[in-house]
């Protein structure tokens, strides 16, 4: 059996690159990958991650507690990177009983040409910046419709997000996903425009769509984010509140703002209206000094407990 060679040398990789376009980033990190793929017995103590994505910058911040034979294949991932890189430093090390040994700066100037399935980052940074040319232009170049950097929604989420509704339709035509999600939210769950929950019916999709939790729907998101024009589109085109914690949402959020088409809403689907559910919307409608909808609650049933603020008992004495 090969016995493996000792682990007693430090390498260190640090430094901040900019970045030509996003392809280039894209191809840059790919490098990285590789990198970790074919050591993955390392002890990666910390990565860094992207500062500001719009400036395409990349810091890195890496321990790794390697053999020093294997500096060679940290050196040719340093130039890997560096060779996608405009401007910036990045710098490989290794130390040994604290002593640096060896140490190597790369820099390089950004190579034209690179394959299709680097341009996903300049997508991604062009519906950043609701840039519908340059979106046009990275999928004429092959990026992949459904690109998702690592952590960040899918750049048809993204669209929708910002409500940037040209883009959407661009990369719907494309063959964007509208399933696509992160951490069980899709497009559907990023609209914030009566328009926007009009484009993600017209692909198909139900109002009450879900990926992990029953009561996670587009209304759901809409009324935490007071998208009060997606909220009344949704409940018009048939989104449903009869799971409780979709009639807890709908009504908490219509008492904070005041939404009695809201309420009105729940009450055609919901009878008899839960009890509790009255009593929080009431106590929230007092609290911001929505008259009408408190009264709206008391008619149907909410009652302020006995313990109830001295504050909340005087604005329910004004309603009279």
């Amino acid at each position: 059996m090969n016995q493996r060679e000792p682990m007693s040398y430090q390498q260190k990789f640090k430094g901040d690159l900019t970045f030509r376009s996003g392809h280039h980033m894209e191809a840059g990190l790919d490098a990285l990958s590789a990198f970790h793929e074919e050591y993955p017995d390392e002890s990666i103590v910390q990565v860094g991650s992207f500062t500001r994505p719009t400036a395409r910058r990349l810091s890195l911040d890496l321990d790794l507690f390697a053999p020093a034979s294997k500096f060679d294949d940290t050196i040719s991932c340093l130039y890997a990177i560096a060779e996608h890189a405009s401007g910036g430093c990045i710098r490989a090390s290794y130390h040994a009983d604290g002593v640096s040994r060896r140490r190597v700066d790369a820099e390089g100037p950004s190579s034209e040409e690179l394959p299709a399935r680097h341009y996903g980052y300049d997508l991604w940074f062009s519906v950043l910046q609701g840039d519908e040319k340059g979106v046009t232009r990275a999928l004429e170049r092959g990026a992949d419709p459904n690109f998702q950097p690592a952590g960040e929604p899918t750049v048809l989420m993204q669209a929708i997000q910002d409500d940037h509704l040209a883009l959407a339709r661009l990369l719907l035509e494309a063959g964007a996903d509208p399933l696509g999600h992160l951490y069980g939210d899709t497009a559907f769950h990023m609209v914030c425009s009566a328009e926007g929950v009009d484009l993600m019916l017209e692909q198909g999709l139900e109002p009450d769509v879900f990926i992990s939790q029953e009561h996670r729907t587009p209304l759901v998101e809409a009324l935490r984010g007071e998208h009060r024009e997606a909220v009344l589109r949704l409940l018009e085109r048939g989104a449903s509140v009869a799971h409780e914690r979709v009639t807890q949402s709908a009504l908490e959020y219509g008492a904070r703002h005041g939404w009695i088409e809201v309420a009105a809403a729940v009450r055609a689907q919901v009878d008899p209206l839960p009890h509790q559910v009255l009593d929080l919307a009431l106590r929230r409608a007092l609290r911001a000094g929505h008259d009408r909808y408190a009264r709206w609650c008391i008619d149907h049933g909410a009652v302020l407990p006995d313990d109830a603020k001295p504050a909340l008992r005087e604005a329910l004495d004004r309603l009279g």
